[in-house]
């Protein structure tokens, strides 16, 4: 999949979700003019990425609070490494999923 893609949007590898959705979906549904097809689509699109997104685990309150403490400090290397953490990786799992 990851061969294909590439061959999709080249070996940019900043390519952006709104980019790489777009080669996906122009792939898979060449030329989608039907309006109730493209709205099929959508929703399909949508369910998927809620079921993806519910599936990542969700950081309890206080590990929140500490990430968000940590985040707002003004030391790179403290952010780094609290972005590191198995806290930080699930929030930017979340929140870019």
């Amino acid at each position: 999949m990851t061969i294909a893609l590439s061959t999709l949007v080249g070996n940019d590898a900043s390519a952006s979700t709104f980019e790489l959705d777009k080669a996906v979906i122009g792939a898979t549904f060449p030329k989608v003019e039907d309006k109730n097809a493209r709205k099929a689509l959508a929703v399909a699109l949508i369910a998927f990425w809620q079921n993806f997104n519910s599936r990542i685990p969700r950081i309890s309150p206080s590990e929140e609070a500490w990430l968000q403490g940590e985040m707002a400090s003004k030391d790179g290397s403290r952010i780094q490494r609290a972005a590191e953490t198995r806290s930080g990786r699930l929030k930017l799992y979340r929140t870019t999923a």
